[in-house]
């Protein structure tokens, strides 16, 4: 009897505490959930009932985001930097039948003083777009023949791409893939001490998995000491980050070696091969670069994976 009443005033104390401090014990487990450690298990409970209630109430998920980001030397400026940027969504999939999505977005940027365009993006591969140029550069072999039609719509600062009318469920998932080439994107080197180079992508659905890989060839001399950030991102703008923003939420860092590097991925069977197609279609050959890829289970969303890459010093004269 003594341990029994030890036991329920244990149990009392416990609820009352709780009661006092959070409410009830589901509050009490997501508090517990934001203390977890430095690890890929903080805010994951939070982050899968998210995904969960995010689905049920936009009415769409997809299974993967994909991210790939391969920077190689300008060849027409050595001291430059041409980005190829992969994107996308694999087994993207409406939970009702009458949910609309945008898709991809593009922003118009303009140089700060000169109204010139800081970057013109190219299509790479054998793409296949809304006949518009500047299009979300869809890559036709890695789209699946199911894809609904895809709307552009013009937004402030540019052109939102919006799924058009389509099947409910597994029999309406589909892939969608696009890939563009930025030539002379920007310096590789700094032109001030820690000066960076940041590659975002956007959660803008909800998915179970983010793939953020990030190849860098070996002449480019990049640093592989970079830092990944999540921002919240409630407005979905191009937008400097802010430091309120940032979410405790860590991204799994992982070297996939180098020259060249082991691309495959267990969420998306086509990726190692994706990857080499484009790389060719740039210009390069993928034995030539090093990647490190950054992993995150139910991203948050609406939100942005930062990873940023520090420029080296330039050498002198």
């Amino acid at each position: 009897p003594d341990v029994v009443r030890r036991a329920r005033e244990a149990a009392t104390s416990l609820d009352q505490a709780v009661m006092r401090h959070v409410g009830d014990r589901p509050t009490l487990e997501l508090v517990l959930d934001g203390l977890a450690g430095r690890d890929s298990t903080k805010l994951l409970t939070s982050r899968k009932l998210a995904f969960r209630g995010n689905s049920g109430i936009w009415g769409v998920q997809a299974k993967l985001r994909l991210n790939t980001v391969i920077l190689a030397p300008s060849a027409v400026a050595p001291d430059r930097i041409d980005a190829c940027l992969i994107g996308g969504w694999i087994d993207f999939r409406r939970l009702r039948e009458e949910a609309r999505w945008v898709l991809f977005r593009r922003f118009a940027y303009e140089v700060a003083d000169s109204g010139a365009p800081a970057v013109d993006e190219e299509p790479v591969g054998e793409h296949s777009d809304l006949g518009d140029a500047k299009g979300p550069m869809l890559l036709k072999s890695y789209c699946t023949r199911n894809m609904p039609p895809i709307n552009a719509v013009p937004a402030q600062q540019g052109v939102e791409y919006e799924l058009g009318p389509g099947v409910a469920g597994n029999a309406g998932a589909f892939d969608c893939v696009f890939a563009s080439i930025t030539r002379s994107l920007g310096s590789r080197f700094a032109s001030e001490p820690g000066e960076h180079a940041e590659f975002r992508a956007t959660i803008s659905a909800p998915a179970e998995s983010l793939l953020f890989d990030l190849l860098i060839h070996r002449d480019a001399g990049l640093s592989e000491d970079v830092r990944t950030t999540v921002f919240g991102s409630l407005h979905l703008m191009p937008d400097p980050r802010q430091e309120r923003d940032r979410l405790p939420i860590p991204v799994q860092r992982q070297d996939i070696g180098r020259y060249p590097p082991v691309l495959d991925a267990p969420d998306y069977a086509r990726y190692a091969q994706l990857v080499k197609e484009v790389t060719t279609a740039c210009g390069w050959s993928v034995n030539d670069f090093r990647a490190q890829r950054f992993t995150l289970q139910y991203p948050p969303y609406p939100a942005t994976v930062e990873v940023a890459v520090p420029l080296e010093s330039r050498p002198s004269e």
